[in-house]
C-alpha cells in the first residue's frame, strides 16, 4: 500500500497549471491536455512496464527551472484569484510564502536534492506494482482506460 502512496504523491495534475493542447500523448510529454490525457498516459505506463514512460507522469520530470516555473505560475494563478475574488483576501499568505520560495536559491537546491534521493523509491514501487499485478494474474493490457472523473474537482 506505501508504493501506491509514494506513486500517487508525486504525481501533480493541476489541469490549469499543465494543460497545453495537443500534447498528451508525446513520449517526451511533460504536460497533458487534461485529466483524461493524463490518465491514459500513466495506464498506458503500466500497460508497457515502461518506467521511463511512467516517470515522465510525475513532477520527477520536471527540471529545477520547470519546477519553479510551475509554482510562479500557481503564484499568479492565485494572485489573479484574489483579484477577482474567487480566491478569499487571505491567500495573500501563500502568494507570500510561494514567493519566499521562488527567491530563496538553497530551497531549489534542497528541493532537488530531494527529489534526486525520492526517484529510486519511486521506481521500485512502480516495479513493486507491475511485480504485485503480475502475480495476482492482474495484467494492465486487459484494462480498459474509460475516463478521469473530474466531477468532484472544483477549483478552491
Amino acid at each position: 500500500m506505501t508504493n501506491y502512496a509514494l506513486i500517487f504523491s508525486l504525481f501533480i495534475s493541476f489541469e490549469s497549471a499543465f494543460a497545453q493542447p495537443g500534447t498528451g500523448q508525446s513520449d517526451d510529454a511533460k504536460r497533458f491536455a487534461g485529466a483524461n490525457a493524463f490518465g491514459e498516459y500513466v495506464v498506458n505506463a503500466f500497460v508497457k512496464e515502461d518506467y521511463k514512460r511512467f516517470k515522465i507522469a510525475s513532477t520527477l520530470a520536471l527540471t529545477k527551472d520547470e519546477t519553479r516555473r510551475t509554482v510562479q505560475d500557481i503564484s499568479i494563478l492565485i494572485k489573479k484569484g484574489i483579484k477577482d475574488g474567487t480566491i478569499p483576501p487571505h491567500g495573500r499568505n501563500i502568494v507570500n510564502a510561494l514567493q519566499m520560495e521562488i527567491d530563496d536559491p538553497d530551497h531549489w537546491e534542497f528541493n532537488d536534492k530531494q527529489m534526486k534521493e525520492a526517484e529510486p523509491r519511486f521506481q521500485k514501487s512502480f516495479q513493486d506494482i507491475c511485480a504485485q499485478d503480475k502475480a495476482l494474474g492482474f495484467d494492465w493490457a486487459d484494462a480498459k482506460y474509460l475516463r478521469t472523473d473530474t466531477s468532484k474537482t472544483k477549483i478552491d
